[in-house]
C-alpha cells in the first residue's frame, strides 16, 4: 500500500508548474515547437549545402585529368560524396526524431 502523501493530488513543492505540464500553457510546448522549427530550418540549409557540394564534386570528377594526383582526387571525391550522402541521411533522421517524440 502506498502511504506517501507528499502530493495528495497537488504539487506543493512546484506549485502549479507541474500541474500545467499537461495543459496548453506549459512552456515545454513552446520550447519543443521552437526547437522543431530551428531543426527544420537547419535541416534545409544543410541539405541545400550538401546538394551544392555534391554538384561541385560531380563536376570536378568529370574533369579530363590523369595521373597520380587525378587518381587521388577522384578517390577523395568518391569518399566525400559518400560522406555527404551519409550526413544528409543523418540530418533527415534528426528532423524525423524532432517530430516523432515529445509534445505535439
Amino acid at each position: 500500500m502506498n502511504t506517501c502523501t507528499i502530493f495528495n493530488g497537488a504539487f506543493p513543492i512546484w506549485g502549479n508548474a507541474m500541474a500545467s505540464i499537461a495543459g496548453a500553457d506549459c512552456p515545454c510546448r513552446t520550447a519543443v515547437g521552437s526547437s522543431r522549427e530551428r531543426i527544420g530550418s537547419l535541416q534545409r540549409l544543410t541539405s541545400n549545402a550538401l546538394e551544392q557540394s555534391r554538384t561541385a564534386m560531380a563536376a570536378a570528377k568529370n574533369l579530363d585529368w590523369t595521373g597520380n594526383a587525378a587518381t587521388l582526387c577522384a578517390r577523395t571525391l568518391d569518399r566525400d560524396t559518400r560522406l555527404a550522402a551519409s550526413i544528409d541521411d543523418r540530418v533527415r533522421q534528426t528532423g524525423q526524431l524532432a517530430w516523432s517524440g515529445g509534445s505535439s
